[in-house]
């Protein structure tokens, strides 16, 4: 486990502290694709905490292998 500093949104969930930004979300469905499972969310609370750049999957150093 980590130990990692939160702070609370508007409805109670917990957001990293040091985190640009959250997004909140409802599951308003969901539909078997396969092996998968796709959720339909609608986006119920969201914020923007600092105007930076975020750390993407391809700068933190990771590549498709497809």
């Amino acid at each position: 486990a980590y130990d990692l500093a939160t702070r609370t949104s508007a409805n109670g969930v917990p957001v990293l502290a040091d985190a640009l930004g959250y997004i909140v979300c409802r599951v308003a469905d969901h539909i078997d694709a396969g092996d998968s499972v796709l959720f339909v969310a609608e986006v119920v609370e969201a914020a923007v905490f600092a105007d930076a750049s975020p750390l993407t999957m391809r700068e933190a150093g990771f590549r498709h292998a497809g």
